[in-house]
C-alpha cells in the first residue's frame, strides 16, 4: 500500500523549519524515518550524515524502491538547502549517477535564524512532496495569503509505463514574483526542452543506460504543446469556478524531453482546471470518495498569470 501521510508545521511536536542549518533535514528525518506524535514515518532510510548534520542522505526502501539517493546539503547557508539526487554514494561527500549537475536550490527561510516558516511533507514509502512556505511566519493562519511565496519540491519512485529499475525523478518549482505566462520558473508542472526548462529529471533516459540523465516533459501531452496544454488550462482566466460535485482535473505525464518518450506519471499530482480565483491553497475537495488537497503554486503576478495550483490527492493507494 502507499497511502501518502500529511505532516505539516502545526502537528503537535512536527519539527520546526527555520534559517537554521540542519532544520531541513530534522524535518525530511522527522517525517520519512523517525515519524512523531500521530504521525507514522513514511518509511525511507537516512543513509548518510555530516558531524554537524548539515549534510544527509535519504533514500527511499532499495528492496521496494529504487533506492536511489536525495542530498539535502545545509553547509553553505543557514537558511538555504541545496537539494540533489543521485543514484549511488559511497559516503556524504561521493555521489555518482546524478539527475543534475547543478542542486536544486530549496529556501527554508527568508532569514538566517530561528523564527519558524511553515512546511508540509506529504509522502509514502517511494516517493514525497515537500512544500516550504519561506517568507511566511510559523504563526500564519492555515489558508495562506495569496501571494505568498513557496516552494514545492518533489522526489522519488514515479509511477512507471515501462519495466524498468530506475523510475525516480527529481522535480522542484516555486511561486515568486517571476513568473511568466504560467511557468513555475523550475516547474515539476509543464513540459520543456530548453535550458530554461530543465527542472523536472531522471537519472537514465529511456533507454536506461547509466549517465544518461534527462529532463523530462511534464504535461497533458509531450512536444511542443505540451506548454500550452499546462498553463492555459491553470492560470487565473481560464475554467469555470470550481462547484461542488463537479470538480475537474487534469492528470499530466512525464516523457523524455527532445524525444518525448512516454516514462510514466508522478504519484498523486493533478492539475485542476478551474478558474483558480475560486480556491484556496490548502483546501481540501472531496469528491466521489476521493480527497484531493490543494497547494497554490504561483503568486498573484499579472493579467497572465495568478493563483495557479497543483492537486495532490491524499488518502489513496499511490500505487492504484
Amino acid at each position: 500500500m502507499a497511502v501518502p501521510t500529511v505532516y505539516r508545521w502545526d502537528d503537535a511536536e512536527a519539527p520546526v523549519l527555520c534559517g537554521v542549518k540542519g532544520s531541513m533535514a530534522d524535518v525530511l528525518k522527522a517525517c520519512l524515518i523517525d515519524g512523531y506524535t500521530g504521525k507514522a514515518a513514511a518509511g525511507w532510510q537516512m543513509e548518510f550524515q555530516n558531524l554537524d548534520k548539515t549534510k544527509t542522505a535519504f533514500r527511499n526502501n532499495p528492496t521496494t524502491c529504487t533506492g536511489f539517493f536525495l542530498l539535502v546539503d545545509e553547509s553553505l547557508n543557514g537558511n538555504t538547502a541545496y537539494m540533489t539526487g543521485c543514484e549511488l554514494m559511497s559516503d556524504i561527500d561521493t555521489a555518482t549517477g546524478l539527475y543534475k549537475t547543478t542542486p536544486y536550490t530549496i529556501y527554508k527561510s527568508s532569514t538566517s535564524n530561528t523564527i519558524p516558516r511553515p512546511w508540509m511533507v506529504i509522502a509514502t514509502e517511494k516517493f514525497f512532496y515537500l512544500v516550504t512556505w519561506y517568507g511566511v511566519t510559523g504563526d500564519e493562519s492555515v489558508i495562506l495569503p495569496p501571494n505568498t511565496k513557496n516552494y514545492i519540491f518533489m522526489f522519488g519512485d514515479f509511477k512507471s509505463s515501462n519495466v524498468e529499475n530506475f523510475n525516480s525523478v527529481m522535480s522542484v518549482g516555486w511561486a515568486s514574483a517571476n513568473i511568466v505566462y504560467g511557468n513555475l520558473l523550475a516547474e515539476p508542472l509543464k513540459a520543456g526542452v530548453s535550458a530554461y526548462t530543465d527542472y523536472t529529471r531522471c537519472p537514465r533516459n529511456i533507454t536506461g543506460e547509466f549517465g544518461t540523465a534527462t529532463k523530462l516533459w511534464n504535461g497533458a501531452c509531450g512536444g511542443p504543446q505540451a506548454a500550452a496544454t499546462v498553463w492555459s488550462s491553470m492560470r487565473k482566466t481560464y475554467g469555470t469556478p470550481y462547484v461542488p460535485g463537479r470538480f475537474a482535473i487534469s492528470k499530466p505525464y512525464l516523457g523524455d524531453a527532445g524525444t518525448y518518450d512516454m516514462r510514466g506519471s508522478i504519484p498523486g499530482l493533478y492539475f485542476p482546471c478551474h478558474d483558480a480565483e475560486s480556491l484556496e491553497t490548502l483546501q481540501k475537495v472531496e469528491e466521489d470518495g476521493r480527497t484531493f488537497l490543494l497547494v497554490r503554486s504561483g503568486s498573484q503576478h499579472s493579467v497572465y498569470v495568478t493563483n495557479l495550483f497543483i492537486v495532490i490527492e491524499i488518502g489513496a493507494d499511490w500505487d492504484d
